[in-house]
């Protein structure tokens, strides 16, 4: 169940969608209202609740999202992405079923096309059939249903379409195929055509859709300290099918990013977690993959990894009608890639159409993390930033090399094996001081050797931090103990011998 949502959260939607609440949940009552979204403007339909608001609850919520599901991969013609989610309110459980507006038009249910006037649902007339699927062939055909290009062949990955294609049987997400040909299964998707992958057809399935498509590899960097700096801990280059790209970046991110220890009440069993909580990195990825301009091909996606922050940057811009503030609020759905985030969604990648960035933030304020930041401009693409929390901003994610595939944890300072140079810095420290004072302090002329082997051991080991942490390069910059280095400075003296 989900409760990222509230009642009012959901009715603000009717401000950019058409909102429609039902007290049942029975498909032949959803499937025309859903149809005529999506040949409209979109529109969420919740179900459970009276004409008058009054919240009356559905039972077996999970039963009825599951026959709806079913429903619409029989009679939905063509198929489109439509987010069916249980959710709970005020202790109800309820049907929350999101519909962005399509991309295929004329939609049908059960052979019926219908259309959406003001808070009506009926049929479509001869002239509003005529209208649009003149508009439909009039219009350039989007990137993802061109077919690749011509004489380019694309060898299939046909593990990774039978994966899917049984995924989806399994979850009844799919109409049922008589037959086992795979081409069939690719063609109910709009994945090829002519017996050739379309472009989306082939980032998600093709062995090896780089040879055609170059921006379809991800560059992963993880940083040693700031933006700035050209030491990269781990540097990686990842093609190949979606789903498997999408797989390796994700691994990527988790070795990179430390893990922090924690004690849940009335345990004393230390559990670690990552740094950034996995749901919001997952689901920052997966909009990153689903909504990027793929059509550019000089585009991409890139994963940045810093001690204090980690980026996710896809080409192109937001949608018309998005903006980085609007993402930290209820909004409506707006697909780019609708046939690339259909499958995304059949397989579970993407369970809450136009809920990612809520989530996010949601995951991230319950992990007690700052909460995360977007940004758009047609220059560097549209970037989603992750921020360490505040009294871990110094603290370096990995020192391991990237063949160890190992992830350190942030152990309380008291626990960490301290280096003789960082033993030497320390007591120094008695008071706040430049890096530059330091260095002559230790009588050091090699600033790269005293900023790796003193400097960034001690902010690692949340000895010492900066006085001006979001501004690490600032020439007013300082560094002070922190509160475990001033306990290990204490320590350290009990320990020494007595004269």
């Amino acid at each position: 169940m989900s409760s990222l949502l509230n009642f009012k959260d959901i009715l603000a939607l009717a401000e950019d969608q058409q909102t429609e609440l039902k007290i049942t949940a029975q498909s032949q009552h959803l499937g025309p209202t859903i149809c005529a979204f999506l040949n409209t403007e979109g529109g969420v339909i919740l179900c459970g609740v009276q004409a008058n608001q009054h919240i009356q609850g559905l039972e077996n919520t999970d039963k009825w999202a599951e026959r709806l599901n079913h429903d619409l991969a029989q009679h939905l013609s063509p198929q489109a992405l439509v987010s069916v989610e249980t959710l709970t309110i005020e202790n109800k459980d309820l049907l929350l079923i999101r519909v962005p507006a399509g991309s295929d038009l004329p939609y049908a249910y059960r052979n019926t096309v219908y259309v959406r006037e003001g808070e009506k649902t009926h049929k479509a007339d001869i002239a509003t059939l005529r209208q649009m699927i003149s508009r439909q062939f009039i219009e350039t055909q989007r990137w993802e249903r061109r077919l690749l290009a011509p004489l380019t062949e694309m060898m299939p990955d046909y593990p990774e379409i039978r994966a899917t294609r049984q995924e989806l049987e399994q979850k009844g997400r799919i109409q049922e195929l008589a037959s086992e040909d795979l081409d069939a299964f690719l063609n109910s998707l709009s994945l090829i055509r002519e017996g050739q992958f379309t472009n989306a057809g082939a980032v998600l399935f093709a062995r090896d859709p780089a040879r055609a498509l170059p921006q379809v590899r991800v560059r992963a960097v993880c940083f040693q300290s700031n933006k700035s700096d050209s030491t990269y801990l781990d540097d990686q280059l990842f093609e190949g099918p979606l789903f498997q790209t999408f797989r390796n970046t994700l691994a990527f991110i988790l070795r990179n990013i430390p893990t922090r220890a924690h004690f849940q009440a009335g345990s004393v069993r230390r559990q670690d977690q990552p740094l950034y909580p996995i749901d919001a990195l997952r689901e920052g990825l997966v909009n990153a993959f689903a909504h990027r301009d793929y059509a550019d091909y000089q585009g991409g996606v890139n994963v940045l990894v810093y001690p204090d922050s980690l980026e996710i940057i896809n080409s192109g811009i937001l949608p018309e009608g998005l903006s980085p503030e609007l993402l930290h609020q209820p909004h409506r759905s707006v697909l780019r890639n609708p046939d690339i985030a259909h499958v995304l969604y059949l397989r579970g990648f993407m369970e809450r159409v136009g809920r990612g960035s809520n989530l996010i933030i949601e995951t991230c304020r319950q992990q007690g993390l700052p909460s995360p930041q977007w940004s758009s401009d047609a220059v560097n693409g549209v970037t989603l930033r992750f921020l360490a929390p505040t009294e871990r901003t110094q603290q370096v994610p990995s020192m391991y090399p990237a063949s160890t595939q190992q992830v350190p944890s942030m152990y309380p300072a008291s626990t960490q094996q301290v280096t003789p140079e960082v033993q030497r810095l320390l007591p120094l420290m008695n008071k706040t001081q430049s890096r530059q004072a330091l260095k002559q302090a230790l009588g050091l002329k090699d600033k790269e050797h005293f900023r790796s082997a003193y400097l960034l051991p001690a902010l690692q080991a949340g000895l010492i931090e900066m006085t001006i942490p979001e501004k690490p390069r600032s020439s007013k910059q300082e560094y002070r103990l922190t509160a475990s280095g001033k306990q290990w400075l204490a320590q350290k003296d009990d320990d020494e011998p007595m004269v």
